[in-house]
């Protein structure tokens, strides 16, 4: 059952293009046309033009025949290069992409969100999951944003075992993933932090104490082991993610006042990212 799903009850209640090169005027103008070769094997005929005139028709289309199969050749080489060109890209630019690598085919509904009308000044962070319902498959995407429409819950992104990271909500938008809470620094927060947050979601599971207001301890002890707690891929995304956030949000500040775990905002509710959760891994 994902982490944040709970607040609804509580609540309720860029490739570059190459270049096609084709052959040169100069390299079409320094093509043999055979006439040299075509006069010595018929130095004994008549005359020098009768030969000219006799061989220069065969021999100009002998050479236009050999610049056209080289231009085509040419071509080809060149349409090869552009497709692998093309290729090598797009590859380069997945393996480069790193943490901006946003899937943002997974936005929610905007029911589950509203306008955003105050600064953003913190990241929250949660962990995420359908263990409650598929302890043998977790982290299955479909089903995590299922849960959150069901819910009425959401957050701004959400990050994968793997460190693939997915959009829900645009960050101009507010989502609703911290629920009532408070942080002692921040006293006009209290209850209003899902206003002055980014909400992240990490597809992960904590301790059996953690998880069990949210499953029986059978359910959590069917989970795979590799399942529970988080991944060195996910510490490197998220730390990544928190860079590109503060970057277009500069009141946030990259510190243990801004960047809060849920358990530290609602502590009597909540327990995510749990003590599984290692801050110094994202540089905190």
């Amino acid at each position: 059952m994902v982490g944040c799903a709970n607040e609804k009850i509580e609540q309720a209640s860029e490739f570059k293009e190459e270049k096609i090169y084709t052959v040169k005027d100069k390299q079409i103008a320094d093509q043999p046309v055979l006439n040299n070769d075509y006069l010595k094997e018929n130095k004994n005929n008549d005359s020098e033009k009768r030969k000219k005139e006799s061989s220069q028709k065969p021999n100009n289309d002998i050479a236009e025949e050999q610049i056209e199969s080289r231009k085509e050749n040419e071509k080809a080489q060149s349409a090869k290069g552009e497709v692998k060109s093309h290729t090598d890209s797009s590859m380069n630019k997945q393996q480069n992409k790193g943490a901006n690598a946003i899937h943002v085919d997974s936005l929610l509904p905007n029911d589950v969100s509203e306008s955003r009308e105050k600064p953003i000044t913190h990241i929250v962070l949660h962990f995420t999951s359908n263990a409650a319902i598929t302890p043998q498959d977790p982290y299955n995407v479909a089903d995590i944003r299922k849960t959150f429409i069901d819910y009425g819950v959401s957050a701004h992104y959400l990050v994968g075992r793997e460190g693939q990271v997915y959009q829900l909500v645009p960050e101009d938008r507010v989502a609703y993933h911290a629920g009532k809470g408070n942080l002692e620094l921040f006293p006009d927060y209290e209850d209003q932090l899902n206003h002055y947050s980014i909400g992240i979601e990490i597809m992960a599971i904590g301790t059996k104490e953690e998880m069990s207001s949210m499953m029986s301890s059978t359910v959590y002890d069917s989970i795979d082991p590799s399942d529970i707690g988080y991944t060195d891929a996910q510490y490197q995304t998220i730390e990544q993610l928190i860079d590109f956030i503060i970057d277009k949000n500069p009141k946030i500040k990259k510190d243990r006042d801004h960047i809060v775990g849920h358990d530290e905002y609602a502590p009597k509710r909540k327990t995510d990212p749990g003590s599984l959760f290692d801050w110094s891994k994202i540089g905190l």
